[in-house]
Formats: structure tokens, sequence, C-alpha cells
């Protein structure tokens, strides 16, 4: 393995990227999560990580949840049998230090939109779309959110399921 790093990315999770120096009979990859750098490691990939022309690979834990500070490893297949693993690498997930709303995208929107938000700490959330003359056309939520990262996401319909106009 000629280089193995870890990165968080917002709304995403943690950004693992890998680069091998050759790779002979390589079959794929897996990659395995721990808590602790010593401590009991799980595989979170569901298939094998195709091999790259390149070299080059990226995997993107989307479970991984604010607060938490996790070690990985990715593991090497040969078309022999033979495994080999690299790492630890530690990605730790830092909980928002603000409450942030963004712009929502896309935007115009057709026919879905996103709207992210952080929140710092646990708290409740409710997000509503409004019309020009104010009145409630959609409760997108209504409900009490654990610190982190989220999205909510509009399907331009009202609560009653009826397309609304941009």
């Amino acid at each position: 393995m000629k280089t193995f790093v870890s990165t968080v990315v917002p709304y995403q999770g943690v950004k693992l990227l890998w680069e091998t120096a050759h790779e002979t009979g390589n079959l794929g990859f897996n990659v395995y999560r721990g808590l602790s750098e010593k401590g009991d490691f799980e595989k979170i990939n569901t298939a094998l990580v195709a091999t790259s022309e390149t070299g080059k690979y990226t995997f993107i834990d989307k479970e991984a949840q604010v607060g938490q500070k996790y070690y990985y490893k990715v593991e090497d297949i040969g078309s022999n049998g033979m495994t080999q693993q690299h790492g630890p690498v530690l990605a730790e997930m830092a909980v928002p230090e603000v409450y942030e709303l963004a712009q929502n995208y896309p935007n115009p929107f057709n026919p879905v939109t996103h709207i992210r938000f952080q929140l710092p700490k646990n708290d409740a959330v409710r997000i509503e779309i409004y019309n020009v003359t104010g009145q409630v056309v959609r409760t997108l939520l209504d409900a009490r959110l654990q610190a982190g990262y989220h999205t909510a996401i509009w399907d331009g319909r009202s609560d009653a399921g009826v397309s609304v106009g941009s």
C-alpha cells in the first residue's frame, strides 16, 4: 500500500482514500471499521471494492456518526486466497459547532430538492415549506434529532400530496 488516509466529509461520512504501489493478482478490497486501534474490527462493505487500473481507491463510510472516533483497515484479497491488511487510520467525526441551514440544492429544483442542516446538539427540528402568501404547504420534518449533519428532501408536493408551483 502506497498511501492510506481518511478525511471527514460533512453530510457524507468518512472518506477513505488509498493508493497501491502495484497490483498483481488482486481480486479487490474489504474495508473494516473499529472503535479502538487494537480492538475488534468489522467489515463494513457489502461488496468487494473492485480493483482499479489507476491503483487509486475511494470508499465512503456513510454510517459514521458524529462524536465518534473510528479506526479503519483495508484488506486486499489476492487471487491465491492470501489477504493482507493495511492500517489502521483514524477518523474523528466532530460534532458541528454551530446551527446551520444551508442553501437547498439543486435550486431551482426539478423534481426534488435537498435541504441540508447541521445541529451542534440534540434538538427539536421543524422544517416547513411556505408559499408566497405565507401559508404552510408542507411540513417536511417535525422531530427531535441527534447532533450532526442532516438532509431533508422535498419532492415539490404539499402535505396533501399535490404538486405545488415553484
